[in-house]
């Protein structure tokens, strides 16, 4: 093989591994925008549901919390339930985060509905009374598509939403069969009103 040809296939043997080194890495960027969890083009299996809701809830409550702690701490709660307009500002770090966890969780049940090949245009069905209650249920629970749909591949639950998944799902199904039951056992009382009788003792 001459000098020529020896350079020739060389630079061949280069071109080619560019190209297949730059195609992999753009689909590998495609794939992990893809997966990315607050992308609404996706997919959520249950335990990514419930890990990224679960978390998303836990940051949110804690940041209203803090947040509320420290104005209480200069303000007196008469002062803040007397004068709420003027002392809203005080709350922007808790209106910031909820408005934030409002889309989120709006996000994270369009890619839950595209796991079950169903438009995200059915997230609307939760704010409905009642129905969105059990809809939201049927999200928890349903299982979705083992192969590829119209939304794309299945997207695997990774090792801490799935130990997370299970935790928050766990603590969900507890707290609403203890509701349930206190329901039950004390028909008198306000569905609304349980949770206010139940701190009070």
């Amino acid at each position: 093989m001459t000098r020529g040809a020896f350079n020739n296939n060389h630079a061949i043997k280069i071109k080619e591994l560019t190209i297949m080194a730059f195609g992999g890495l753009e689909m590998w960027q495609k794939n992990k925008f893809s997966d990315y969890p607050f992308s609404i083009k996706g997919r959520f299996s249950r335990l990514s549901y419930l890990a990224w809701a679960g978390l998303l809830s836990l940051v949110t409550l804690i940041v209203v919390m803090i947040n509320t702690l420290l104005v209480s701490r200069n303000i007196s709660a008469e002062a803040i339930l007397d004068q709420p307009p003027s002392l809203s500002y005080l709350f922007w770090p808790s209106w910031i985060v909820l408005i934030i966890s409002f889309y989120l969780s709006n996000v994270f049940m369009i890619r839950r509905l595209h796991d079950l090949n169903r438009t995200g245009w059915l997230a609307l069905i939760v704010y409905l009374p009642v129905i969105g209650f059990l809809f939201w249920l049927y999200l928890v629970v349903a299982h979705g598509s083992t192969e590829r749909n119209r939304y794309g591949r299945p997207r695997d639950a990774s090792v801490w939403e799935g130990i997370f998944g299970l935790v928050w799902g766990g603590l969900l199904l507890g707290a609403l069969l203890f509701f349930g039951v206190y329901a039950v056992l004390n028909p008198g009382i306000q569905h609304f009103d349980i949770l206010s009788v139940f701190l009070k003792k």
